[in-house]
């Protein structure tokens, strides 16, 4: 989960943009390192109801919130996620 100051209660959701902020000042990389985040719960930026993803433009960070890619949110409940796999 994310820190709880990153969290809307009253939206249950955190929010996405301050995100990628926070990636790059908890990590102490050289100035090419890239920082991916893949996030398992939902976040929403600005005035969007939700966001599959948020980055910075031209950037080094990027995040991604799994929730919204869950096939199952949006047809129907199977066992079997056509979106997203699992390599092992």
């Amino acid at each position: 989960m994310p820190p709880t100051h990153l969290f809307d209660k009253a939206r249950k959701q955190s929010i996405s943009h301050s995100l990628p902020d926070l990636l790059l000042e908890s990590n102490n990389q050289d100035s090419t390192t890239k920082v991916l985040a893949i996030c398992d719960f939902y976040a929403y930026s600005d005035e969007l109801n939700f966001v599959f993803g948020q980055a910075h433009l031209g950037g080094r960070v990027a995040a991604i919130y799994l929730p919204r890619l869950r096939e199952e949110l949006y047809v129907r409940k199977s066992n079997k996620n056509n979106n997203l796999f699992e390599q092992e």
